[in-house]
């Protein structure tokens, strides 16, 4: 990757910018990774494995950012953020999603909780006269009660990233200093030509 950017059509390495980012990056998550284990949001593992922080110059190469993937994913933003209930908002009422929109995937939700119940090996419960329920019907009732109520945000991503961009802002600021003094350096010192 090249570490410059372009001021003026002249480039700028930006070298301590970059591995600061990089280091912001690795922190938020690792701190991340640690929440969701915390908040018992880690069943398969998937989600923890697919956080990526890359940080990135893009074109016309004047912009250094730090970006986050989820390859694989898709779903963690309502993990983060939660997710309103179709009749109650309650448990995520500052949510940007919920449900009963439409958008979603059709089954998505049933999917995702069958696959949850193998995954914490989760057997059929007994109802009050003593039957047995099976983990469909368990998977539906769950399900059902998701969708209606919605699901509370554990902000395994936003608040590490808050704190660590908080912590690290100065270290930052220092980094892209370094970047540009030397870049003004560069650009006083005096030219010197064979003779």
């Amino acid at each position: 990757m090249n570490d410059s950017i372009f001021i003026g059509g002249v480039a700028v390495p930006m070298d301590n910018t970059v591995d600061e980012l990089k280091a912001t990056g690795k922190e938020i998550i690792r701190r991340a990774r640690i929440r969701l284990a915390r908040n018992k949001k880690n069943v398969t593992g998937r989600l923890r494995d697919s956080m990526k922080a890359e940080v990135d110059i893009v074109e016309p190469k004047d912009t250094v950012f730090l970006a986050f993937t989820f390859k694989g994913a898709e779903y963690w933003k309502f993990v983060d953020l939660g997710v309103k209930g179709s009749l109650s908002s309650r448990k995520a009422p500052n949510s940007p999603y919920r449900f009963g929109t439409g958008s979603g995937r059709k089954g998505g939700l049933t999917a995702g909780i069958d696959r949850w119940v193998i995954q914490k090996n989760i057997k059929g419960t007994r109802d009050e006269q003593g039957r047995f329920t099976p983990r469909k019907t368990l998977v539906r009732l769950i399900a059902n009660k998701i969708f209606t109520t919605g699901i509370k945000p554990s902000y395994f991503f936003t608040a590490p990233y808050d704190a660590v961009i908080k912590e690290r802002e100065p270290k930052l600021a220092l980094a892209i200093g370094q970047d540009l003094a030397a870049l003004i350096i560069q650009a006083l010192s005096p030219i010197t030509t064979p003779e």
